[in-house]
Formats: structure tokens, C-alpha cells, sequence
């Protein structure tokens, strides 16, 4: 009995070492867009991002959208890419990614989500590159489905949670938070997109999304 609450006791041991290393990783030691915070409220932050880039690829509305866009972004930036002079370079994974769901008509309130989904939408799964490289030093994609974009400064209202994250739900959030922002008069272009800041290993209840709002 004593050999298996060791046992016990080192399995409890390492799955804390696992998440603390996860907490660690992400909020420690991997590179996140630089913003400054405009103002926070109960429920949501102001935030004003300064410029960055970012390796997107945009792929068919499916069930398995999010996995194909990562894939083809992760493949580049592991090394499926051209340096200047030759050759490829791996780049640093950096977070979040982000994810853009094109919508093909106004989301009503009243309505239930899934009438509010086009068949034939797209989307955009992006990620943030490193601040050390400019748009001449980047390596280009050698897959043209990868397309390397220049996001200029801007103003986002930012609406944080946790949990999984499967598309319904980034949508409802973006309705809710939406709904807020409206009842307080904040005005916004309703351009949106959402962020996740964790890999898939890190634990339901650690990870951290993010529903952004263009403010205008």
C-alpha cells in the first residue's frame, strides 16, 4: 500500500510539474503582440496593439478548419519557407493564434448560431511572427496558401475566457461581448477575431482565449 501512494503522490507531482510548466511556457516564455492597455472594465480590457506581423492561411469554413489553417502555417514557420541568400529558417512559435471566421450575413441576436453559419464561408488562421523580423528579413512561404501580412496599429476591445473553444462557442462569445459593448456605447466596426494563447496539451481549465473587437 505505501509503494502505491508513492506512486500516487509522483504521478500528482508530475501532472503539477506539467501544468506549472505549461503556465510557465506560455505566459513566460513565448513572444506576444506589445500592447498597451487603454482602459479595463469588469468584463473586457481597451487595448491598443502596436504593429506586427503575421503567416495566414485562409481555408474552407469545414469541421476541420482550425486544424487545416495551423497546419499550413506551422508547416511554414518550421522551416518550409526561403531565406534571403537561400535556403530555409525555422521561426520562433510566438502566440496567440488567431483566428478570423467570415460570416456571410449579420449575426441576429434572436436567432439560434448554427442559422447563422454559412456553408461556404472562410476563414483566416493566423499567427503572430516575431518582432525581431521585418517584412525584408522575413523568410518567404514556399506554399503560396501562406501569405505574409503587415497588421498596422490599431484599437482593440479584448473579452477574455477560458475552456475549450470550438467554433460555436468563439461565436457566441462574439455575440455576447458584442451585445455589451453596444449597451455601453462603445463604437466598433464589428470586424472581429479570436485568439488562443496555449498548444493543445495544456489543460481545458489553463488555457486562455481572447474575443477581439476592431473599436473604431
Amino acid at each position: 500500500m505505501t509503494y502505491l501512494y508513492y506512486i500516487l503522490g509522483a504521478l500528482v507531482l508530475a501532472l503539477a510539474l506539467f501544468v506549472l510548466g505549461q503556465y510557465v511556457y506560455v505566459n513566460y516564455k513565448l513572444e506576444k503582440p506589445v500592447y498597451s492597455v487603454v482602459s479595463t472594465t469588469e468584463k473586457y480590457e481597451i487595448r491598443e496593439y502596436e504593429p506586427y506581423l503575421t503567416a495566414s492561411a485562409q481555408v474552407t469554413d469545414n469541421g476541420d478548419a482550425m486544424n487545416n489553417g495551423f497546419r499550413l502555417v506551422a508547416d511554414y514557420i518550421f522551416g518550409n519557407n526561403t531565406k534571403s541568400g537561400g535556403g530555409a529558417e525555422p521561426i520562433a512559435m510566438t502566440a496567440p493564434v488567431i483566428d478570423e471566421i467570415v460570416i456571410s450575413e449579420p449575426i441576429a441576436m434572436t436567432a439560434p448560431v448554427i442559422d447563422q453559419l454559412s456553408s461556404q464561408g472562410m476563414r483566416t488562421v493566423s499567427f503572430v511572427l516575431p518582432a525581431s523580423y521585418t517584412l525584408e528579413t522575413l523568410p518567404q512561404p514556399n506554399n503560396d496558401q501562406v501569405v505574409i501580412t503587415a497588421v498596422p496599429a490599431h484599437t482593440w476591445a479584448v473579452y477574455t475566457y477560458s475552456g475549450a473553444n470550438p467554433r460555436t462557442k468563439k461565436i457566441k462569445k462574439y455575440q455576447e461581448f458584442l451585445d455589451i459593448l453596444s449597451k455601453e456605447g462603445i463604437e466598433h466596426t464589428g470586424e472581429w477575431q479570436s485568439a488562443s494563447y496555449d498548444p493543445p496539451s495544456t489543460p481545458l481549465f489553463l488555457r486562455t482565449h481572447e474575443i477581439w473587437i476592431k473599436i473604431k
